[in-house]
């Protein structure tokens, strides 16, 4: 008989390693997720284990399908924050988004004129990406989906002015690293996209966690990067020129 998926392991050493800032090779058979199902289980285990939920990444895969993943509030920073974190790091420009209303779990399924009317205030955030295996390529997607899809880190930047009148599918987003620019693009998904995203992740934060909460930022895919980062560097990230986020890897 074929014993049941230890979930509830696989989480207890994903967890570890994140807290004891080490790399493992990865997760043991039987607890080494086989179905994007299996995956999530282990990412609702994490999220209920680690306290209050500060943020989401999403994003869409080249078929349309999204890919989500919690973000613990102690993993949500404020521009120019040192971060200490095992490395490598690589970072990320992306527009986010601030919810001001709660969408709650009995409230679901949720569509786009649901999700807008949460919305508050647009970001200009970096992404810190790092997992906790030693090499990200040698695992399955759905143990690297499992393990916060290779978030390390979300630090939120300056508001952005107006951003309900902007074209979000071309926005001006640039990365600098010491001073010297890494990356630049005026391209990336529309206002409608980003709403569809956006209802995708209510619908499963509803089935998963409880639903989204007000003050949760939520990050809706890269515009720029990702892009290596040593530490001492310091990161500059912009959109449009008019909003900046900093960060220093320490």
């Amino acid at each position: 008989m074929t014993a049941p998926f230890d979930a509830a392991l696989a989480a207890k050493l994903l967890i570890e390693a994140r807290q004891n800032r080490r790399k493992i090779a990865d997760l043991p058979p039987g607890a080494n997720p086989a179905t994007i199902e299996e995956a999530y289980a282990i990412q609702d285990l994490i999220a209920a284990a680690t306290g209050k939920v500060g943020g989401w990444k999403a994003s869409f895969e080249p078929d349309g399908t999204t890919r989500v993943a919690p973000v613990a509030a102690d993993d949500v920073f404020e521009g120019g924050a040192g971060l200490a974190m095992p490395g490598p790091l690589r970072v990320e420009v992306e527009f986010a988004v601030k919810l001001i209303a709660d969408l709650p779990n009995g409230a679901a399924p949720f569509d786009r004129d649901a999700v807008d009317r949460a919305i508050g205030p647009a970001l200009v955030i970096l992404e810190v990406l790092g997992t906790r295996f030693e090499d990200q390529k040698a695992v399955s997607p759905w143990a690297f989906l499992a393990d916060s899809n290779g978030n390390a880190a979300i630090v939120t930047g300056a508001e952005i002015t107006g951003w309900r009148e902007l074209d979000l599918g071309a926005l001006e987003v640039r990365l600098e690293i010491d001073g010297t620019e890494r990356g630049r693009s005026s391209a990336g998904a529309p206002f409608h996209r980003v709403l569809d995203l956006l209802a995708a992740l209510a619908n499963h934060a509803a089935a998963h966690t409880g639903g989204l909460k007000a003050g949760q930022v939520i990050i809706t895919g890269a515009r720029v990067g990702p892009v290596a980062i040593e530490p001492g560097s310091r990161a500059v990230g912009s959109i449009n020129d008019q909003a900046e986020v900093v960060l220093k890897v320490d």
